[in-house]
């Protein structure tokens, strides 16, 4: 069983069309289920959603409060009756064959955690256009080299797939970290797991419109990296760690270089 979770903050404009893409998967409806966590939003998601839930197939949590992103996923996770935790952004839409072509890399023990392609939904002026290009090549053709040598660095927001007991075993998500689906991995391979790639398989998202946007997800992402870097820092250079740890420097050399 799959247990897929989303955690929303003012997601009423978009939210629908994730929600009815994950509809039309193609698995058997007794064994997944959709769990969607409301995380305080001032707009209409809250009544969106609720016109879904049916709290068997698709279950809804309201919270009046706003937690953060990774303290709902926690939550969902806490819910979830899966034994395997895909968690997702409310603003990306799935493929129908999505868990069919994920599910199998879990065949492999030592695998606890499954990326997937992501792509730029309906990229219409320059900026997103450019981001897609990004897309195809960082969080397509990289993570998959990477994956090759067990070094992927990241389980993207918009769609990754996890082993639930593992998830338990690392008590889920840091809530006090920005980039959360960064930080995760790093304590993925310190726990002897794996993260596979699987790109013959990809969800499209929403990317930001304009370089205010644009500046605003950068600096969060670059910040909670940063963060990440030092909270892991016991991982650098360490042959416990295996190649990921001699990967780290390399990797942030290149954020370092896209910087400049």
């Amino acid at each position: 069983k799959v247990s897929i979770i989303i955690s929303a903050y003012n997601e009423e404009k978009k939210i629908s069309n994730c929600i009815e893409s994950l509809k039309e998967v193609d698995y058997p409806k007794n064994l997944y289920e959709v769990i969607i966590l409301n995380d305080g939003s001032k707009d209409k998601t809250s009544g969106v959603v609720s016109k879904y839930a049916d709290g068997k197939n698709v279950v809804f949590i309201d919270n009046k409060k706003n937690k953060g992103k990774a303290a709902c996923l926690n939550q969902g996770i806490a819910l979830a009756k899966g034994s395997y935790v895909a968690c997702m952004d409310a603003d990306t839409v799935v493929p129908r064959n999505i868990l069919k072509k994920v599910i199998p890399y879990f065949k492999d023990k030592k695998t606890g955690s499954v990326t997937v392609s992501v792509e730029v939904k309906n990229p219409k002026n320059f900026l997103q256009k450019i981001i897609r290009l990004e897309y195809l090549l960082g969080l397509s053709l990289f993570l998959k080299v990477f994956s090759s040598f067990n070094c992927v660095h990241v389980t993207p927001g918009p769609f990754s797939i996890y082993r639930k007991t593992l998830l338990n075993k690392i008590k889920g998500f840091d809530e006090t970290n920005i980039t959360e689906d960064l930080e995760i991995a790093y304590r993925i391979h310190k726990s002897g797991y794996r993260i596979a790639n699987c790109m013959n398989v990809a969800v499209k998202t929403i990317t930001p419109h304009s370089f205010e946007g644009l500046y605003r997800q950068r600096k969060r992402w670059y910040s909670g990296a940063l963060l990440t870097l030092w909270q892991h820092k016991d991982m650098i250079l360490r042959k416990k760690t295996g190649l990921f740890g001699y990967f780290i420097p390399f990797n942030y050399s290149l954020i370092t270089f896209g910087l400049s």
